[in-house]
């Protein structure tokens, strides 16, 4: 036979005498349960009982970015010819931004600056909407 101490429909202490291996008010408070049952377990208000769900994996984090490895994400990722990316570098209505974006040690993608410029070099005409959007689907993680 085996017995469970279950808080909130989860299993959080397995034994097979509780009297022997609990203290006796701690003993007090387990129920017989299949023996399939591990600690973890979760049994519902039907009394069926599974294994608890694996955790989620978490969402991968976007990585900080230098300024030159930034220029180059951003310039693979886009699809810009070396002479296009030159000459969204060297775009007048693009000289703030630049120099904003490379004063940054380390670029967000979430940024207020980094997402100034992206928004500022497709008004300018040198992206597209969409080349925002697969330079931030393929921003690097961490």
């Amino acid at each position: 036979m085996k017995y469970a101490r279950i808080i909130t429909s989860t299993a959080v202490d397995i034994a097979t005498d509780p009297a022997s291996q609990f203290h006796p008010i701690l003993a007090a408070e387990f129920v017989e349960v299949p023996d399939t049952v591990e600690q973890g377990w979760v049994v519902d208000e039907t009394g069926n009982w599974s294994a608890p769900l694996p955790p989620a994996e978490p969402e991968p984090t976007p990585a900080l970015l230098t300024p030159l490895v930034f220029e180059s994400h951003l310039q693979k990722a886009s699809g810009l010819s070396d002479e296009q990316f030159m000459a969204m570098l060297n775009d007048p209505a693009l000289e703030l931004s630049w120099r904003r974006l490379n004063l940054l040690l380390q670029i967000d993608k979430d940024n207020d600056i980094t997402t100034s410029a992206l928004s500022k070099m497709v008004a300018a005409g040198h992206l597209t909407e969409e080349q925002v959007k697969t330079v931030n689907d393929t921003w690097p993680t961490e």
